[in-house]
């Protein structure tokens, strides 16, 4: 009993850490690509969910894996990002994640492929 206790409460210890390191976005940071300390970032605001679909159907060619909240693309030496108005909808975490996307790259491949 006192073994299985103990192996129980190693369980959740090891979860618990790897909740925390989950930021609010959903996402944990797994690396860096690429690192910019310094870099252009252009920010386009959207006045509805279905614009910010259009356009990222119009930069990617294909349809987003699960809600749309915001998302970031190159454009020569330049980082777009684009986000819902924050007076419809304000979602700082996601803004966040598209900077750092900004500055690191592609920081999270293994959970591309997954809902958020």
């Amino acid at each position: 009993m006192k073994k299985a206790l103990l192996l129980f409460a190693a369980a959740l210890t090891i979860a618990g850490c790897k909740a925390e390191s989950l930021a609010s976005d959903g996402y944990y940071f797994e690396r860096d690509r690429a690192q910019y300390h310094e870099r252009k970032i252009e920010v386009i605001m959207v006045a509805n969910q279905a614009q910010l679909y259009a356009e990222y159907r119009k930069y990617t060619n294909k349809e987003p894996d699960g809600e749309l909240m915001a998302f970031s693309r190159l454009n020569n030496d330049t980082c777009v990002v684009y986000v819902l108005d924050p007076k419809i909808s304000y979602k700082p975490e996601f803004i966040g994640h598209e900077l750092t996307h900004c500055l690191y790259s592609e920081f999270h491949p293994s959970q591309n492929n997954r809902s958020r």
